[in-house]
């Protein structure tokens, strides 16, 4: 009977403990059930609501953090922000700007640049930012904005004539033209000239300069930037050059022109020479334009005139005679590239010719004969 007792105590007790659970298991289910709920109303109201709130408020306004130059231009329209621009920068063409290099100093005013602001297209740029066609790249952008604001320049037109008429002042003052090495030929002696290093303004720079410098009303000196110019003729080059020009010294390339010579000999062979190895083509190019314009001919026409029955005119047409300058370059390269190589103190070549007929041929004047 004891045994019994204690079995019907411990079923019963079970059967307590699973009630009991069953209330613990409710709430549990409960307590998830209004997190799931919470977390679902947080993440529609942090994704969906609030960026729906936010574009509403900056419906064809200007996003927060964006800026022209030092101008907050957040949450206005178009029109409002350039009404703010305009204000900004008033009589901005009469502002006298110092282009500065070195110990040189040149003062102007910004309408003496041809500069004007341009307030309604600086005005759209900022309406544009984060409204591009690519939404991962919006948000980015927008969401950067917060740490670091958008500063956009200043749209500036530039009237080209009259910037252009200042601007090319101030660089020829600062010019120094680049000298490549040479090689002079004096009494059969060579001698290598050095060059010398060059500067030039920075065009591509300095219009990037004066809107930078007038998107931030600066009212320091600009300061401008110069390229600097370096021969990329190596010492070795120069030297071996020189070798080369040695070897030319007592020859000559004969140019054949029709039925005239033309001799390219001492300064001027020499001159023919690259310092990069094997002739310079632009120097070639050169020689073969002023062959050109010596040995050119247009085509004469046939003349018959005949008065009182007496022939008082006859003239026989005659073709032209043209350079090829294309092929002629091409020849004049080889023919010298041979001469260097040989023994021989001379070579000759013929340059390619074009014939051009004349517009009145002698046959035509034989047939009103």
């Amino acid at each position: 009977m004891v045994k019994q007792k204690s079995t019907h105590h411990k079923a019963h007790s079970h059967k307590v403990e699973v009630q009991q659970q069953k209330p613990a298991k409710n709430k549990a289910f409960r307590f998830v059930t209004q997190t799931s709920i919470w977390a679902t109303v947080f993440l529609l109201v942090f994704f969906i609501i609030l960026p729906l709130l936010f574009l509403l408020m900056f419906n064809n306004r200007v996003y927060p953090k964006i800026l022209i130059g030092n101008i907050n231009l957040a949450g206005k329209t178009v029109n409002q922000a350039t009404t703010e621009i305009e204000s900004q920068y008033k009589d901005i063409e009469n502002k006298t700007i110092n282009l500065t290099f070195e110990n040189q100093t040149w003062e102007t005013t910004l309408s003496n640049l041809g500069v004007k602001v341009d307030s309604s297209q600086s005005a759209k740029n900022a309406l544009l930012i984060g409204r591009g066609d690519n939404l991962t790249t919006n948000v980015k952008t927008l969401v950067d904005a917060w740490q670091n604001p958008v500063s956009l320049p200043v749209v500036v037109s530039f009237d080209d004539s009259v910037y252009n008429a200042f601007i090319q002042k101030v660089a020829d003052e600062i010019k120094i033209p680049l000298v490549e090495p040479s090689i002079i030929l004096d009494d059969k002696t060579i001698t290598l000239v050095a060059g010398r290093d060059g500067r030039e303004l920075n065009y591509d720079k300095l219009q990037s300069q004066i809107i930078n410098w007038i998107t931030y009303q600066d009212s320091n000196p600009l300061t401008l930037l110069v390229k600097e110019l370096k021969t990329d003729i190596s010492e070795n080059e120069q030297n071996q050059t020189k070798e080369r020009a040695q070897l030319l010294i007592d020859k000559k390339l004969t140019v054949i022109i029709s039925e005239q010579y033309y001799d390219v000999e001492g300064q001027e062979l020499i001159s023919l020479l690259s310092f990069h190895g094997g002739y310079d083509l632009d120097s070639i190019s050169s020689l073969s334009a002023n062959l050109a314009t010596a040995y050119d001919k247009p085509p004469q026409d046939a003349a018959f005139n005949f008065e009182n029955g007496r022939v008082t005119v006859f003239r026989p047409g005659k073709d032209g005679q043209n350079i090829d300058r294309d092929k002629s370059v091409l020849t004049l390269d080889e023919s010298l590239i041979s001469l260097e190589a040989t023994t021989s103190a001379e070579a000759k070549v013929s340059v390619p010719i074009v014939k051009t007929a004349p517009d009145i041929s002698t046959s035509e004047v034989n047939s009103v004969i």
